[in-house]
């Protein structure tokens, strides 16, 4: 198995600056002794700084969104473009609290197209509000995929990451996070429905990362279900807590 990819969202916790380069520094100081990949996607104001501080560290640089319209007629917009320009290598897409808000899948396709279209990786956010005993959750998660998914070039199918965040698992506690038996249910689905969009030896290499109360304590257990990392959110913030979950991630990643 490959090294895992942990990636930190850091949404709006980190308000200042300083605060933000000194978590990304003792991020970095710690990953050299864990063989992880860590993508660091701090507010897009952040980018810069990180991205020219940390990105020779072991520290990849990510956005948290990116502007799915096209045009220099969007205020308050950052295309993808941009974010290169600052440094990004990743970019979340198509993110639940993205969705809430009314992005939908054709949103969420352009969005992955511009960011694939500057050599970037996107990071496809995937996940249904409730499971239920019917399997109809698993019909949201094609739906979503097969809606978010352009039509892929060998080149580009490399450069994509899934990240399957059930919404009814974030932000809570690690005792009510997916259990791990079900989310390897999961991700071989989604690999099913990957096949048939990008062909299977692709679809095998596709990094499918898990989101959803992810913490040090569940995180080797929730790795050895097939997933390739995490995208960790609040428990991302605190660097002991970071480095702590890629830690027991590389640590499980080797007997899996």
């Amino acid at each position: 198995m490959k090294k895992p990819l942990i990636v930190a969202n850091w949404k709006r916790y980190i308000e200042e600056r300083d605060v933000a380069l000194a978590a990304a520094k003792a991020i970095a100081r710690g990953v050299g002794k864990i063989n992880t990949t860590i993508v660091i996607c701090p507010p897009a104001l952040y980018i810069d700084a990180i991205a020219k501080a940390f990105s020779s560290k072991g520290v990849a640089v990510g956005a948290q969104a990116v502007s799915s319209v096209a045009g220099a007629m969007q205020t308050g917009e950052l295309s993808a473009a941009m974010l290169a320009d600052l440094g990004a290598s990743y970019v979340i897409v198509g993110h639940s609290e993205r969705r809430a808000r009314g992005e939908d899948g054709e949103a969420i396709r352009a969005g992955v197209e511009a960011v694939l279209a500057e050599k970037m990786s996107p990071i496809l956010c995937i996940g249904e509000t409730a499971r239920d005993a019917s399997g109809e959750h698993y019909d949201v998660l094609t739906s979503q995929l097969r809606e978010a998914l352009p039509k892929l070039s060998p080149a580009d199918a490399k450069r994509l990451v899934i990240a399957y965040e059930p919404v009814w698992a974030i932000g809570k506690s690690a005792a009510e996070a997916m259990d791990a038996r079900a989310l390897e249910e999961t991700v071989i689905y989604i690999r099913k429905v990957l096949a048939e969009r990008i062909g299977r030896t692709a679809a095998l290499a596709v990094p499918i990362l898990y989101g959803g109360s992810v913490e040090p304590d569940n995180a080797a257990q929730l790795i050895g279900a097939g997933v390739s990392g995490f995208l960790v959110g609040h428990a991302s913030v605190e660097p002991k807590s970071l480095l702590a979950i890629a830690k027991a991630s590389n640590g499980a990643s080797k007997h899996h």
